[in-house]
């Protein structure tokens, strides 16, 4: 992809066309992190940038994984299975093959030696699904579809939302919206209510059911905003969408700005245009056409940060992608092949091909597409499509240098994965032999 806008969205599920793929990862790069207030400044803008942060759905890398990683503990679980991270816990799942919705759960607490076994469930995973989405963690409750899971005992339930109501995770809220445009918010702090239920409809051909994950709130001048399509943004608290004047029919993609909102548009002449608003403002300061080409070859992938409008200045209209970390080459599938980073060194990625005798083997190649770096843009990690936590990756790269940093007795071509617990705590899997091994930055 090489160009179209960010912000993390909901994930797309890979029927959708290049160019909405495109847009998906585009709109969901430009919002990422947190700005840290420093001074005041007379300009409403500045105040503006000042005050937007964003909570991010993932931990995000420490700069010091680039001196390489240490093991603090190994421990032995089941072999042939697969991981996923649960706040203070790792959750297990053995099921036939990844496809399979009979799974056995056994919940491990995570402690400085080790692993500690605290329950073991089955579970009908089915219930509310397509394809292998996410494990989404809702507080104490593991979210798969409309499948509960109680973290403190392992039992299931079936939650209070319809099976075709994808969730999405935003902060300790969970969404879910219908095809037919019913979208509810709900808690689950004091049994499970509905915080406001809307009806909105999703723009540009999208299906709510095409959309899944963990979200990133954008608080932006007291409010929080999310996007559960690529073009759809609600508040947070309330579900009011985000109402802007645009003078297109067909608009893909909104992009939360640290001071602002631009929109991805076509024209009347079937051309690319960006058009820019500030906060609070429902009529557009600024438009132009893309100095930028819209491709599927080749995604721009941004720093976990909120950005200002005048990056939307430099990127889309002078087409100066400098300012950008990391750009990604793409094959015709939209996997990535290989890293460039702006200024620095080139990474061809490896190709991954599940051929080993797990659980993923039905899986014949893996998929790379969650391409993300750190605040500063020092650490790359790179994920699989597909995955089953929002913290999992495969590998990982010092952005200075290009070189891959190693976690010895985890290895990505024979099903090996990765997850950060925190942003100094990563926690890999190897399948073959059932150890987990948790890690530290090297000294």
């Amino acid at each position: 992809m090489t160009a179209p806008p960010p912000g993390t969205a909901p994930r797309v599920r890979p029927a959708y066309s290049a160019t909405t793929i495109i847009i998906a990862a585009l709109a969901a790069a430009l919002t990422l992190s947190t700005i840290v207030a420093v001074g005041w400044s007379t300009s409403s803008e500045m105040r503006a940038r000042l005050r937007a942060s964003d909570i991010m759905p993932y931990p995000i890398a420490a700069p010091q994984w680039a001196q390489g990683a240490a093991q603090a503990w190994s421990s032995t679980v089941a072999a042939d299975a697969e991981i996923i991270h649960a706040g203070d816990r790792v959750i297990v799942l053995e099921r036939s093959s990844n496809k399979d919705p009979e799974a056995v759960l056994t919940s491990y607490a995570i402690t400085d030696t080790g692993l500690n076994q605290e329950w073991m469930s089955t579970a009908d995973l089915s219930k509310g699904t397509v394809d292998d989405p996410e494990f989404l963690l809702w507080n104490g409750d593991l979210v798969r579809g409309s499948t509960l899971i109680d973290l403190d005992t392992g039992e299931s339930s079936q939650a209070p939302w319809g099976e075709n109501a994808m969730p999405h995770l935003a902060d300790r809220l969970l969404i879910t919206c219908e095809d037919s445009g019913s979208c509810s918010a709900w808690s689950n702090e004091d049994g499970i209510t509905t915080v406001w239920t809307t009806s909105i409809e999703p723009r540009s051909g999208a299906k709510y059911s095409d959309m899944y994950g963990a979200l990133t709130v954008h608080e932006r001048s007291g409010t929080r905003y999310i996007r559960i399509t690529p073009a759809v943004v609600v508040d947070l608290d309330t579900g009011r969408k985000l109402d802007l004047q645009v003078p297109a029919v067909d608009y893909p993609a909104i992009i939360s700005l640290s001071d602002g909102w631009a929109v991805l548009a076509k024209d009347s002449e079937d051309r690319w245009v960006i058009h820019t608003y500030s906060l609070g403002s429902k009529k557009s300061k600024d438009s132009f056409p893309s100095a930028l080409p819209l491709t599927s070859s080749e995604a721009l992938i941004y720093a976990p940060k909120p950005r200002p409008l005048t990056d939307i200045d430099t990127i889309w209209k002078k087409g100066d992608v400098s300012i950008i970390p990391v750009a990604a080459s793409l094959d015709s599938n939209g996997c990535a092949t290989e890293l460039k980073v702006s200024g620095g060194p080139s990474m061809t990625l490896p190709s991954l091909s599940q051929d080993s005798d797990t659980v993923l083997s039905s899986r014949p190649e893996v998929c790379l597409k969650e391409i993300r770096v750190n605040t500063d843009a020092s650490i790359i990690t790179v994920g699989a499509q597909d995955q089953l936590d929002p913290s999992s990756f495969v590998l990982m790269y010092d952005a200075s240098s290009g070189e891959q940093i190693n976690f010895d007795g985890i290895d990505p071509a024979a099903g090996g994965n990765l997850m950060l617990i925190d942003s100094s705590t990563i926690v890999g899997y190897d399948p073959v032999s059932g150890t987990v091994r948790s890690f530290k930055p090297s000294a």
